[in-house]
């Protein structure tokens, strides 16, 4: 990857995410990692909640299951 490429990628925030999931630096939550609920969403700059247990984390964080 040259310096080009890389600011295409960093002049957005949206295709930054979306490179550093490929590369594995930021994790894609399909359940919660405190109790396992599919109900998620995105309440505030990369926070996810659980509307089950009402818990918040980032998209950095490491799942515990």
């Amino acid at each position: 990857m040259n310096l080009a490429e890389l600011a295409k990628i960093a002049s957005s925030e949206k295709a930054s995410e979306e490179f550093l999931r490929i590369k594995g630096v930021l994790k894609t939550f399909d359940a919660c990692p405190f109790c396992r609920s599919h109900s998620l969403g995105k309440v505030r700059r990369q926070m996810y909640k659980c509307y089950s247990c009402k818990r918040e984390w980032s998209v950095r964080r490491e799942s515990l299951l």
